[in-house]
């Protein structure tokens, strides 16, 4: 019971129900497809059009292209959900950008078949732990480094306790705002430096809600709720249950500006928020009888600064973007924000991690150039499968379009009662 994208065929109820915003929506999301295509994944800033979308923000073309509020506010809250971020505060060449990394509108809002579709066994803290297990003492914890010194053989860290640690080379991987707590010598060079204090990380507080039963599947629902309307704090829900586990759940996330006013609140008073919001969009009280509550409220953490990933405001990528993954010196660059497939996501941040490492074999003699940019094959146990569109999906008409055709169609029938009525009336 996952949450389909809007303009799915098996959107059918949206479709009847509201069917000019169904057309709105998929005309407008039709049209950053292919908006998408003219921008190169590695080299954005290299797009024929990269300044002149990179100089406007998402919600200047969603309000220039978008006819109806109904599928305004839809796409808005979809992509608000897919960037962490409001579309007023991000470029559109670096909102698309992002999109066509993750394969698409579809692929990264959809469960079946899409972003959303895999959960893992224990929880994705698993991979942390079997790391460490395999690294053992490799891995130091509670070591902030504030310091970084390069000379011309190799990178000196040095940790918040006093410790040191050298090495020929340094892979960095901490979000783009962190990286202007260290201490650099020689000093970083002046576009990466401009670069990192002009990419803020996105505000969410991510909570899990838990409930005896999936009272919302009986009512008839899939747990999908995006909103954006101002009146209930809650950006992007989900259906949370697992197999084998006693209670179901939802996931809910709350953005931007009302996770920026909630800051003052203690963990009951959002929670119970929440609960309320949950209630309104279900239409059921159910919500309001929690069993148990979890959050987490990524704006206190200190070395993420925020979630999911680094965004770009209007001018940022197609000025400074350049210097994303551009070595400096004997230090190399990963994190998800790096990444030229699913940025942002765990995905994103393995490939720019195994990117950054044959970076380093190139520079040491030990792999050849064109072996960076070395692509991982795809998961046979889960293929990335073809979505089937109807012929309206593939080729959605222009909300100009179907006004046109309605004045026409008026028109005619109009003019065709008019002749009938004047042959009737001469026939009298």
């Amino acid at each position: 019971m996952g949450a389909q994208f809007p303009y799915s065929s098996q959107w059918a109820k949206f479709g009847l129900r509201s069917p000019l915003a169904w057309l709105d929506i998929t005309y407008v999301m039709k049209k950053m497809d292919k908006i998408m295509e003219q921008i190169p994944r590695e080299e954005p800033w290299m797009c024929q059009f990269a300044q002149e979308w990179d100089d406007i923000t998402l919600n200047s073309f969603l309000e220039k292209e978008c006819w109806t509020k109904y599928g305004k506010e839809f796409i808005k809250a979809v992509m608000q959900a897919n960037l962490s971020a409001d579309p007023s505060q991000v470029s559109l060449l670096w909102s698309l950008w992002y999109v066509k990394c993750c394969d698409g509108q579809r692929r990264i809002w959809n469960v079946e078949n899409g972003a959303q579709e895999r959960k893992f066994w224990g929880g994705a803290v698993c991979i942390s732990e079997a790391l460490v297990e395999h690294l053992k003492e490799k891995v130091l914890l509670n070591s902030q480094v504030y310091e970084l010194k390069q000379s011309d053989t190799d990178v000196t860290i040095t940790t918040t306790d006093g410790r040191s640690y050298r090495a020929k080379y340094l892979i960095m991987a901490i979000p783009l705002p962190l990286q202007m707590k260290l201490h650099y010598d020689p000093p970083l060079p002046p576009l990466r430096n401009q670069l990192i204090q002009r990419a803020p990380v996105g505000c969410v507080i991510k909570a899990i809600v838990y409930y005896k039963k999936p009272f919302w599947r009986v009512k008839g629902f899939n747990g999908f709720v995006a909103c954006r309307d101002g009146q209930l704090v809650l950006g992007n829900v989900l259906d949370d249950c697992r197999d084998n586990f006693p209670l179901a759940a939802l996931t809910v996330f709350v953005f931007g500006d009302h996770a920026i006013e909630m800051q003052d609140l203690s963990k009951e008073e959002r929670m119970k928020i929440i609960t309320q919001d949950l209630a309104k969009a279900y239409g059921c009280d159910e919500c309001l009888q929690p069993i148990h509550y979890e959050e987490k409220n990524w704006l206190e953490e200190q070395y993420s600064g925020g979630c999911y990933v680094s965004t770009f405001p209007p001018g940022v990528l197609s000025r400074y973007g350049r210097t994303i993954r551009k070595p400096f010196n004997l230090v190399y660059f990963g994190g998800t924000e790096t990444a030229t497939s699913w940025p942002g996501y765990m995905n994103g941040a393995v490939q720019a991690g195994e990117r950054a490492a044959r970076e380093v074999l190139y520079a040491m003699g030990l792999t050849s150039y064109s072996s960076i940019w070395k692509e991982e094959p795809e998961i046979k146990e889960v293929p990335a499968k073809p979505f089937q569109l109807s012929f309206i999906e593939r080729h959605p008409p222009s909300f100009r379009t179907i006004i046109s055709f309605i004045s026409l169609s008026t028109a005619g029938c109009i003019s065709a009662t008019c002749f009938f009525l004047y042959r009737y009336l001469n026939k009298s």
